[in-house]
């Protein structure tokens, strides 16, 4: 809690407040005209670096033009010192900044001077760096300063390469610059008084300087180390003569030089120091006449307010404040409202006993559980409501226990205090508690902390059961899950359906080519039977993901149970006992036959599998009733009839803790290589798209039953047996079109209808259908085509071919399982539908039938 000031302390801190801002704007004001200034100066020196730097190159760019020109000459006339002697006036001439020029051979041997040298012996550079550089580099290059032998002056060597025809170097011509007169450009650039322009080699060898060259000119830069990346740039040293400045350079890369121009740093500081102080002294007289009108300001105040305080420690005996009316107007005015909060307290203690009364009233009636704890886990208070939602008899009996008793999981209550240590609210945390019986129930919590009567913490919760909910949850979650791997499903058993037409196809019609007597008949037998069973799997995998075309009729399971009694007996075994319980009174249910024969005998495998050492499998059926309120936490199906099969082994059971993924997709507890965790998946699927339940209850070692309902009807019926067409596989002389972009499968049915005297057209897709239809030009008597194609859908197709074809017949076929996409887009109620994988026999008999209906009417 922050410590109360004075009216003396806030009166300081407000002149405070007042000074800073102006003290600020001093502060920026200096700032910026320091930014500006320096900046300024950074430009005129950078500039003149960028000036000079232009005059060297300038400079170096004549003289590489003119030591090209002598390096074209024939130099093989004036190879002896006499002949060289003749180019001294015509140099002189050319080259005024320049001493001598100089032939020297590939060998580094002074061949001849242009100024005679006093040495007889002859000279050598091969040892020169300049040398090495213009043999190494083919170009111009500018060699460190150095005393010259004529004159003794300050030198530094500019050397250009002599190439043969071949392009070969065959030696080097060299002029020596003279750095005093070099030194001219300087003088030509510095525009500024005091500035300080400098040239230096990457090395820190000074070869110009204005002022002052005569001291500087071949000597070492104090405190210059290797160049910097940069090629321009800004710095800040003292110059040689000990002066603060701020230099700018700019590189001459073709002379490994570096220009530094430098202007004195009092250019920047000097005149902003002199307006510093003016302003200071302003703020300063700004500052003082502040403080002194903040004396005044206590001084009135000060008195009224004390004179306040007096008066208010009578008013706690009852009496009124009275101040002065000569007081400031808001210290007559905090009286009165203090005198208004005297007579608004006594209100206020009334309508806290009329609250506390309302809260006595909501929390006894809420229709939700509520209750006080404290830290270490005791009730202190809870309302009705909740006590039902646990199972106690009276609210004395629950504030006996300890909280930590509720939970089903004890450390989830330490996983709730941890969270109070972050933050003092809780929302829509959801745990598991037991009630009283040991029932197992989810509820949601709502809360925060308060501070009791004596100033401890306490939990104030709200909680609701939502244990309908995480049902429903549960059930929309799974349902989702089996939506999505399910179309995963239907598309592995689309491209599966159209392998498998191909196979029992190629099957069938290579045993047709064969006699009777082949041993290639048999194995031709095995690959079809093979088949048969992968279009097995393949119902499998879409009645797993509820893609399977279903054709759900009234069905009696006690006939259906009975007739499988065979089948079930050799799947449990020798070891398993099966026995069944069958209700007589059972109610008949909507569902298709063959997927319910697929529930009861992954059922009963499932059964089996548990069982390692034998056990009994029992099979019960019976009718339900499904109540909201009485079966909805358990039995996840719709309020409503159903009848029941259950299945019950005396095996292992299920752990409790993976009792809730049975029916999740590959899930399953055999031994790697047994079984594919598609069983009660599968299982699963199929009961929820005929709109029924499941439900499994199981005990470690004592067994597990699964319970499943199917819609029930009415009244009984009784069962149908589907009639069996009869294929006859005969053969015609009619134009048939086929239209698959599967040519394996389109292959198979063209060589079938051949076989048979058909007239067989066949195209890889829609347009490619259109154009071979137009070339026939003749009459086309059935397309049988694939519903889903690229470019142009089997549907689609057949609308385009019908104009001007009235008669023409349509037989589409599919590995998709939706029947209902092609009828949507067809006119023609006499079209038929093959869904893939089908035979040979069955698509002649189908396009015998079609064939037989008559013509289709264009639409």
């Amino acid at each position: 809690m922050r410590r109360p000031r004075s009216i003396r302390a806030e009166a300081g801190l407000f002149v405070l407040a007042l000074s800073l801002p102006i003290v600020g704007l001093v502060v920026f004001t200096i700032v910026a005209e320091y930014k500006v200034g320096k900046r300024q100066a950074e430009q005129s020196a950078l500039q003149m670096a960028e000036a000079t730097a232009v005059s060297v190159r300038h400079f170096l760019s004549g003289t590489e033009t003119i030591l090209s020109r002598i390096a074209r000459w024939d130099l093989s006339q004036g190879l002896t010192n006499q002949g060289c002697y003749g180019w001294r006036s015509e140099v002189t001439d050319m080259l005024p900044r320049f001493s001598n020029l100089f032939y020297v051979s590939a060998e580094g041997r002074v061949i001849c001077s242009a100024h005679p040298l006093s040495s007889e012996d002859p000279l050598s550079a091969a040892d020169q760096e300049y040398f090495r550089s213009v043999l190494d580099g083919g170009s111009l290059t500018v060699g460190k300063p150095r005393e010259g032998l004529v004159g003794g002056r300050w030198v530094s060597v500019v050397g250009y390469p002599v190439r043969e025809e071949t392009g070969r170097i065959s030696g080097a011509v060299a002029l020596t610059l003279d750095l005093v007169r070099f030194q001219e450009l300087l003088e030509d650039v510095k525009p500024y008084p005091d500035a300080v322009i400098t040239i230096a080699d990457f090395d820190g060898v000074v070869v110009a300087r204005s002022p002052d060259p005569g001291t500087w000119v071949g000597r070492l830069l104090p405190r210059t180390g290797a160049p910097t990346p940069a090629p321009r740039g800004i710095t800040r040293t003292e110059s040689m003569e000990g002066v603060p400045m701020v230099w700018g350079y700019s590189d001459i890369s073709v002379a490994r030089w570096r220009v530094f121009a430098g202007v004195p740093a009092e250019w920047v500081y000097g005149p902003i120091r002199e307006a510093a102080l003016g302003r200071a002294a302003a703020a300063l007289g700004i500052f003082l006449l502040a403080w002194g009108l903040a004396g005044a300001f206590y001084t009135r105040i000060a008195g009224a307010l004390r004179s306040l305080v007096w008066e208010t420690r009578s008013a706690q005996a009852g009496t009124r404040v009275e101040i002065s009316p000569r007081a400031p107007l808001e210290i007559l005015k905090v009286a009165d409202q203090f005198n208004r909060t005297l007579r608004a307290r006594e209100e206020a203690e009334g309508e806290v006993r009329r609250a506390v009364e309302r809260y006595r009233s909501i929390l006894h009636n809420a229709v939700f559980g509520i209750y006080l704890s404290s830290p270490d886990g005791r009730l202190l208070e809870v309302n009705p409501a909740f006590v039902r939602m646990m199972g106690y008899a009276s609210s004395e009996e629950m504030l006996r226990i300890d909280i930590v008793e509720l939970y089903r999981n004890p450390e989830e209550r330490d996983a709730l205090l941890r969270k109070y240590r972050d933050s003092d609210l809780i929302e829509g945390l959801e745990l598991e508690w037991k009630k009283k019986d040991g029932t197992t129930i989810w509820v949601e919590l709502n809360g925060r902390t308060i501070q009791g009567d004596q100033g401890e913490t306490v939990f104030e919760m709200i909680v609701q059961d939502v244990t309908k909910e995480r049902v429903l949850e549960s059930q929309l979650r799974q349902s989702q899950k089996m939506e999505a791997v399910g179309r995963l499903a239907a598309g592995v058993a689309h491209d599966f359906n159209n392998i498998l037409t191909v196979i029992t196809g190629r099957a069938q019609l290579l045993m047709s080519d064969l006699p009777e007597d082949s041993r290639y008949r048999f194995d031709a037998g095995e690959i079809a039977r093979a088949a048969e069973r992968a279009v097995g799997v393949t119902n499998q995998l879409l009645a797993f993901g509820r893609k399977q075309v279903v054709r759900p009729r009234p069905l009696d399971l006690n006939e259906l149970v009975q007739e499988l009694d065979p089948i079930l007996q050799s799947l449990a075994g020798a070891e398993v006992r099966l026995t069944k319980r069958l209700d007589a009174d059972l109610r008949p249910c909507i569902a298709d036959p063959s997927q319910v024969e697929q529930v009861i005998m992954n059922l009963v495998v499932n059964a089996r599998d548990a069982m390692a050492g034998g056990g009994e499998i029992r099979i019960a059926t019976g009718n339900r009733k499904v109540s909201a309120e009485a079966d909805m936490s358990h039995l996840p199906a719709e309020p409503g009839e159903y009848a029941e099969l259950s299945v019950e082994d005396t095996g292992e059971g299920i752990q409790p803790s993976i009792l809730q993924l049975v029916f999740e997709p590959f899930f399953t507890t055999k031994p790697e290589g047994v079984g594919t965790g598609l069983g009660l998946s599968t299982v699963y699927g199929i009961v929820s798209q005929a709109g029924g339940g499941i439900h499994v209850q199981s005990t470690p070692r004592k067994g597990t039953t699964l319970t499943v309902l199917f819609p029930a009807v009415p009244t009984p019926v009784e069962a149908t047996q589907s009639p069996e067409i009869l294929c006859t596989a005969q053969g015609g002389r009619e134009t048939i079109l086929v239209v698959d972009d599967e040519e394996a499968v389109r292959s198979v049915v063209c060589t079938t209808l051949r076989r048979k005297g058909y007239a067989v057209l066949e195209a890889e897709g829609g347009p490619e259908a259109i154009s071979v239809a137009e070339a026939h030009g003749a009459e086309i008597d059935l397309l049988l085509t694939d519903v889903v194609m690229p470019n142009l859908r089997g549907p689609d197709l057949a609308e385009r071919l019908a104009v001007g074809r009235p008669g023409l017949r349509v037989l589409f076929i599919s590995g998709h399982t939706d029947e209902n996409g092609w009828k949507d887009n067809v006119a023609w109620p006499s079209a038929r539908f093959l869904r893939k994988p089908f035979t040979p026999d069955q698509m002649l008999s189908q396009v015998q039938e079609v064939l037989g209906n008559g013509g289709l009417e264009t639409p």
